[in-house]
C-alpha cells in the first residue's frame, strides 16, 4: 500500500529530551495521531501532508515533514512504541505486549492497523476516563467515527448491553470488527451514515475536531437518548450548533464535553 502525496505524512521535530514532554503535547494538540520520542528528536505521524506542513508552521522548534511513505511501513515502525493505557477500570494493551497486573480491571487488546485509536490520544484517553463513569448495566451505545473500535469495545467491557460503532472509513470499519472479534465482544461495526439511524442510544460518544462536530450535531442529538459524550475540541473550544455542552475534563489542551439529554 502506497500513500497518495497528500497522504498520511511524518513530521521529524529536532528538539532536546528536556522539552520532549512541552513539544508532544504541542504535536498532540496540533492533530498528530501518534509521537514517538528519540533521543534527538520527536516524530509525529499526521493524516494528511497539509496537517503536518501546518504542525510545522506553528511549532518554535526546527521541523521536516517526511516524504511519501507507505503507512504500513510507519505502522510497522511505530508498533514497538505503542503505548499502554492504564484507568481506573480498564487497562488498554496492544495485543503483541502484555498487560501489567490487572488488579481486578479489565484488559482490552487494541490493534489501531492503520485507523486512529490506540487510546493513548488525550481525546480518546478523557472518553475512555469518561466511559468508566458513564457506562450502565444494559445500556445501548452508539460509537460514532470509531476508528480501531478502542471506545467501543470500553463501552462493552463496562457492561453495555449492545454496542453499534460507525464509521466512514472501510479501514475503520475493518479494524473496528478485527478487534472485537479479538477480545470476543458483540460490538457490531458499519458504515452506516449516521443521518440514516433510527431511535436513540443511552450513551453516544464521539471523538472528532469541532469542523466534522457541527456537521452532524443535529443527528448527534437526535440520536441521544441519556447523555452525549464529545471529545476532539481544543480547550476553550465550542460547537455552536452542540450549546448543550459543557467541558467535564481537560488533559493536555484538549477537553471533554458531556450533554444531558
Amino acid at each position: 500500500m502506497t500513500s497518495s502525496p497528500n497522504g498520511a505524512r511524518g513530521l521529524q521535530v529536532q528538539v532536546d529530551a528536556i522539552d520532549h514532554e512541552i513539544a508532544a503535547d504541542r504535536l498532540w494538540q496540533l492533530g498528530a495521531n501518534a509521537v514517538v520520542a528519540y533521543p534527538d528528536h520527536l516524530h509525529a505521524g499526521f493524516d494528511t501532508l497539509e496537517q503536518a506542513q501546518r504542525a510545522r508552521a506553528q511549532l518554535p522548534w526546527p521541523a521536516t515533514v517526511d516524504p511519501p511513505a507507505d503507512p504500513a511501513a510507519w505502522y510497522e515502525a511505530w508498533k514497538p512504541h505503542a503505548p499502554i493505557v492504564e484507568l481506573e477500570r480498564l487497562v488498554i494493551h496492544p495485543p503483541w505486549k502484555d498487560p501489567p497486573p490487572l488488579d481486578g480491571r479489565r484488559s482490552i487488546s487494541i490493534d489501531p492497523g492503520l485507523a486512529f485509536g490506540h487510546g493513548a490520544h488525550p481525546t480518546t484517553r478523557l472518553l475512555l476516563e469518561a466511559l468508566e463513569h458513564q457506562v450502565q448495566p444494559g445500556d445501548r451505545v452508539l460509537d460514532v467515527g470509531c476508528g480501531s473500535g478502542v471506545l467501543a469495545l470500553a463501552a462493552a467491557a463496562l457492561g453495555a448491553a449492545s454496542v453499534l460503532a460507525i464509521d466512514i472509513d472501510p479501514i475503520a470499519v475493518a479494524q473496528t470488527r478485527q478487534n472485537a472479534a479479538a477480545n470476543q465482544f458483540d460490538v457490531i461495526a458499519a458504515s452506516t451514515p449516521i443521518e440514516s439511524l433510527p431511535g436513540s442510544y443511552d450513551l453516544v460518544v464521539v471523538n472528532m475536531i469541532q469542523s466534522e462536530l457541527g456537521a452532524v450535531a443535529a443527528d448527534l442529538l437526535r440520536l441521544t437518548g441519556r447523555a452525549l459524550l464529545v471529545s476532539g475540541l481544543l480547550t476553550g473550544q465550542t460547537v455552536r450548533t452542540l450549546p448543550e455542552l459543557v467541558t467535564i475534563a481537560e488533559r493536555d489542551g484538549w477537553q471533554a464535553c458531556h450533554a444531558d439529554r
